[in-house]
């Protein structure tokens, strides 16, 4: 008889959340592309963590802001005084 074991759908969500965003970092940082089964598991991955993030009542937004907030460096802040940043601090 098999055994049917239920995964905690946060451990799973957890689980996505931390290979994807590896990958994501691996990319990003060493120009390193994914093998066709490597871009299957990413697409199945991504999709399950949409679904299950969808059913907790995340929106999209969110679930990519979980996926890739703090993956890109802040802009910068100061401005330096140039024609182009003295023409940004007036239309803010």
């Amino acid at each position: 008889m098999a055994t049917l074991t239920v995964r905690d759908p946060k451990d799973m969500v957890a689980e996505h959340l931390v290979i994807i965003r590896g990958r994501a970092e691996r990319m990003l940082a060493e120009r390193e592309s994914l093998s066709a089964s490597g871009e299957a598991d990413a697409d199945s991955r991504v999709a399950e963590f949409f679904a299950i993030g969808s059913s907790f009542k995340l929106t999209e937004r969110e679930m990519v802001v979980l996926l890739f907030g703090g993956l890109f460096p802040p802009p910068p802040t100061s401005r330096c005084g140039c024609p182009t940043c003295s023409r940004r601090v007036k239309r803010t």
